[in-house]
């Protein structure tokens, strides 16, 4: 059974404001299991009743729909850097998870039961239940962004969305992305050669340069917006 230091997760917006004795107490009370998830395997799966709230601590995930026709869309990318907890995926007790949680490499997370949650504030615990909120809000923050992205009309847009969110993220020009052609083609909602043709134009152009998962944008793209346009 893999081992972690549990007092190191009390850095996740879940338990922020809490003194580590008080974290001892909600982390005893919640009982949570650590489970380890092989590459590829479902962590969650569309479709089934929402019952736990799943805490990444080592690993890459990916959040996926699956549409009517039978095809897989990319929705999130999440990932545990240095081993540190960084994801939080869930949905309310009795209701149907609009999404499927998959692992990209091997993945150990801890699964709490929602209804544990559901008596913090009778434990005196409320503190814990503003905490949650706030994750809900970032999650879905999260989902908005890709909003935004699917909102740019043609290939070119969407991509120009996404690697400028990338430049505010890296907060550099140059950065490596996590997804592959095919990867990216899905989370943008476009066929991948048209991805692949529009980056080779986008390079043409001047406004990039890339070898596979590596990215260089030119200096124009720190001009593109004004310092108040946020992501």
């Amino acid at each position: 059974m893999r081992i972690f230091d549990e007092s190191r997760l009390i850095e996740h917006p879940l338990f922020q404001n809490l003194s580590k004795e008080q974290f001892a107490l909600v982390w005893n009370f919640l009982e949570p299991q650590m489970r380890a998830h092989p590459r590829g395997t479902l962590i969650f799966r569309q479709g089934d009743e929402a019952s736990n709230l799943g805490l990444l601590v080592e690993g890459q995930l990916r959040i996926e729909r699956t549409i009517p026709c039978g095809k897989r869309i990319l929705l999130q990318e999440e990932a545990s850097p240095d081993g540190l907890l960084c994801a939080s995926f869930a949905a309310l007790p009795g209701q149907q998870l609009t999404y499927s949680v998959r692992a990209h490499t091997d993945c150990f997370v801890y699964h709490i039961d929602c209804r544990r949650l559901l008596y913090l504030g009778e434990h005196g615990y409320s503190r814990l239940l503003l905490n949650l909120l706030t994750v809900i809000n970032s999650e879905s923050r999260s989902f908005a962004r890709r909003s935004t992205i699917l909102s740019g009309g043609s290939v070119r847009d969407r991509i120009s969305l996404y690697l400028y969110k990338q430049y505010l993220t890296h907060q550099t020009l140059n950065f490596t992305i996590s997804l592959n052609r095919e990867e990216l083609a899905s989370f943008l909602c476009v066929d991948r050669s048209a991805l692949s043709k529009e980056l080779s134009l986008m390079q043409r152009d001047g406004l990039l340069s890339y070898h596979k998962n590596e990215f260089h944008l030119s200096e124009c793209w720190s001009e593109q917006y004004d310092n108040t346009w946020a992501f």
